[in-house]
């Protein structure tokens, strides 16, 4: 029975690192999303759910209905703008994933420490170059699984998964 328990716990924990580990990247590479479905819920709410809705649940459906459009706004004018200039499209890229890793990693440390940086050096300049350091990290790895998910996507569009693999390895290179 002991033996059963352990092995329960066991797994227990192992599918728990798993979802953690899974909500953290999902967290990393979707937050400018979840911004954008925030900023589209607010101004929704605001100015045009109020106007053509009543009662709180046809108000909710519509601020929620405009808020999911928002962000799929957001990710095809991000989407054509990458297909347009692929250098301004590496640069929005890459400055999105910087601010995701940064408001993700504050938010984190806020709530292990209470504090907006991890505490690795006692001086305190010297600290905040280490975090963003890391966070400078962090945001490459993002950036690098939000090109290969953009190049996915541009594969699907114009219909040549094939070549999906080639234009990985071309992109690998070009760092």
């Amino acid at each position: 029975m002991v033996i059963l328990v352990f092995i329960l716990t066991v797994f227990a924990v192992y599918f728990l690192v798993k979802f953690i580990k899974g909500a953290i990247k999902g967290a990393f590479l979707l937050f400018d999303a979840f911004f954008a479905f925030s900023i589209g819920a607010v101004i929704s709410h605001l100015y045009i759910s109020k106007v053509i809705a009543e009662g709180p649940w046809a108000i909710f459906f519509w601020d929620l209905l405009f808020a999911c459009l928002a962000a799929f706004v957001y990710y095809i004018l991000l989407f054509f703008i990458r297909r347009k200039s692929l250098l301004i499209g590496k640069i929005l890229n890459a400055i999105c994933s910087f601010v995701n890793a940064f408001i993700v990693y504050i938010l984190l440390s806020m709530m292990v420490t209470k504090e907006p940086f991890l505490l690795f050096l006692k001086n305190t300049g010297a600290n905040i170059i280490f975090n963003f350091l890391i966070m400078a990290l962090i945001s490459y790895y993002i950036y690098r699984q939000r090109e290969d998910w953009f190049i996915e996507r541009e594969m699907e569009f114009d219909g040549e998964d094939d070549e999906y693999d080639c234009m990985i390895e071309f992109v690998k290179k070009e760092d």
